[in-house]
């Protein structure tokens, strides 16, 4: 009886550091995912561009967001028209990027996919049923998933899109917005946070001036746990406008910190916008206009970085 009562023991124990490991090699694997998607060479401290075999780099292209498995990701395209494209993974290999099927119709962009993997938010030009004639107003729209796909584009309700202009949401965990506006005269934007409340979004509030600094704040990501947010603003270097971006962080009393620079690592003399970091916190991709080997400035592309370039990243 206490050899058979050992053996069991023993196999009980060999169960579980078998199951210990394949967790440590899912969670492994988990942190891996966008490297496995993606071949070499990778981003180290030096930002390159993202995919520049597969997407059109002589195009305007920004504003990128990936599902949670990383198998599918979304970005806007700008040439005559502004659309959201999509690429996804399948048998080994990206498909050819295409409008995604919400998309095409108007001018549409900023695409952010919530981490909880079920809706996407974007901005978007197109008329609505309360500005049916309105063309050159921008709100903020959300598609949901469904088992065919993405559902119908839905509009926000009247608490987030107003006649101002309201863009470039991003989405906590918990279903908090994060989002930019610009004030009637369109003299200046600023960000917003609006809390999710049974479902309901509750009136947003200007983020105080620590974010929206003297010069205007726009594109926020926010950290899925909202400890931390990412967004750029304009600064003059040379009597010369370009936009750089700024991390600050949430302190102890759940207030926002003076921003700080991204610095040179990744910040350039062209424009830096529409920051996104990966779910495993390894890269930070943003859109630049940084100069070619040339000398020129580019069109906006997608760049990629580690985030060890961001100083003191947390």
């Amino acid at each position: 009886m206490t050899a058979l009562m050992n053996n069991i023991i023993k196999n009980m124990v060999t169960l579980l550091f078998i199951l210990i490991g394949m967790g440590c090699n899912f969670q492994e694997r988990e942190n891996k995912l966008l490297e496995y998607y993606f071949t070499k060479p990778l981003p180290d401290t030096v930002p390159i561009l993202f995919f520049p075999e597969y997407l059109d780099i002589e195009k305007n292209i920004r504003d990128i967001t990936f599902s949670t498995d990383y198998k599918e990701f979304y970005f806007t395209q700008i040439t005559n028209d502004t659309f959201i494209m999509t690429s996804k993974y399948k048998s080994g290999k990206w498909t050819k990027p295409s409008i995604a099927s919400f998309s095409g119709f108007s001018a549409d962009f900023e695409p952010f996919i919530s981490p909880d993997n079920n809706s996407l938010y974007f901005a978007s030009m197109r008329p609505s049923r309360n500005k049916p004639s309105m063309k050159l107003d921008i709100d903020i729209w959300k598609v949901q998933r469904t088992n065919s796909g993405w559902s119908k584009p839905i509009l926000l309700d009247n608490t987030i899109n107003t006649n101002c202009m309201e863009y470039y949401p991003s989405i906590s965990k918990k279903g908090n917005l994060y989002f930019g506006r610009n004030d009637s005269a369109l003299t200046r934007g600023d960000i917003y946070f609006s809390s999710l409340k049974n479902n309901n979004y509750t009136t947003p509030e200007k983020l105080p001036e620590t974010i929206n600094l003297q010069t205007t704040s726009f594109n926020a990501f926010i950290s899925p746990d909202e400890n931390y947010m990412i967004f750029s603003n304009y600064i003059q270097e040379n009597e010369h406008w370009h936009s750089d971006l700024f991390i600050s962080y949430l302190d102890e009393n759940g207030n926002w910190k003076m921003p700080i620079n991204l610095g040179n690592n990744v910040n350039s003399k062209g424009n830096e916008l529409s920051p996104w970091i990966s779910y495993d916190r390894k890269y930070l991709f943003f859109a630049s206009t940084r100069m070619d080997t040339s000398g020129l400035n580019m069109k906006y592309n997608i760049f990629w970085v580690s985030t060890s370039a961001i100083e003191n990243f947390d």
